[in-house]
Formats: structure tokens, C-alpha cells, sequence
């Protein structure tokens, strides 16, 4: 079997395209991803403190952290 010759040179245009392509792609999918989480977390806060609200005026003896 033969040995695989390793890249030499430039990169052809259309694989550099290509590849700035797909790097454009994931970085906006990570940026999506991170707006997510950080609405998740947004959310989180907000149903966590409503549920305190809710169980303060129950008046019960018990507090969440």
C-alpha cells in the first residue's frame, strides 16, 4: 500500500471557500447554541423565583434556596 502524500502547497480556492464556509456555519450554530443556554438559564431564574413567590404566599415554614 502506498504512502499518502501529505498537502503540499496552497489549498485550492474552492476548498478554502469551502472550509471558511463550514467554519462560518458551526461559529454561528455556537452562537445560537450559547444564546440558548443563556435563555434557558433566564427562564430558570424566573420560574424559580415565581415558584417562591407562590410558596411564600402559602405561608408555609419551609424556604427554597
Amino acid at each position: 500500500m502506498g504512502k499518502a502524500t501529505p498537502l503540499a502547497g496552497p489549498l485550492p480556492m474552492r476548498l478554502r471557500l469551502e472550509a471558511a464556509m463550514a467554519l462560518k456555519r458551526y461559529n454561528k450554530a455556537e452562537c445560537h447554541a450559547d444564546r440558548l443556554r443563556l435563555r434557558k438559564h433566564e427562564l430558570d431564574r424566573q420560574g424559580r423565583a415565581r415558584l417562591q413567590e407562590w410558596v411564600d404566599r402559602q405561608g408555609g415554614p419551609t424556604r427554597m434556596r
